[in-house]
């Protein structure tokens, strides 16, 4: 029993559980401060050695009372319905926010990564951007 809580502690403090970026999928808002009229750049890096399928759609979370809500805004990152993002590539683009007033928001975005040749769905949050 004491090498299996031994083993798990091992396992937890490597970091291989309960990280976004543990299927080797990072994304980022930047800068991390914007103004109303200014657009955050969104980067998707895609560490694994498997292609990663992102949808065009995303939704915005603003931060309210120290709980995330749904935001009415939603957004397609481009004309496509998905887009794929191959090993090792690092994609880039601009993404509204939709914000109407300051606060801090992020984006929540659906990924699906090809594994043992099925595609595994996965949700994920960006850091947060602050809004002036």
């Amino acid at each position: 029993m004491t090498q299996l809580i031994l083993i798990s502690l091992v396992l937890t403090s490597c970091n291989i559980f309960g990280t976004e970026d543990s299927t080797g999928v990072q994304i980022k808002l930047s800068p991390e401060t914007v103004s109303l009229n200014e657009n955050p750049n969104l980067r998707i890096e895609n560490l694994t050695d498997s292609r990663v399928r992102l949808t065009c759609g995303y939704s915005i979370e603003v931060l309210q009372n120290g709980d995330w809500q749904h935001h009415n805004g939603l957004g397609c990152l481009s004309s496509a319905p998905s887009r794929t993002i191959k090993a090792r590539e690092v994609y880039t683009r601009e993404i509204s926010l939709f914000a109407k007033s300051p606060g801090t928001y992020r984006i929540v975005l659906d990924f699906a990564i090809l594994e043992n040749e099925e595609w595994v769905g996965e949700t994920y949050r960006t850091n947060s951007v602050k809004v002036k």
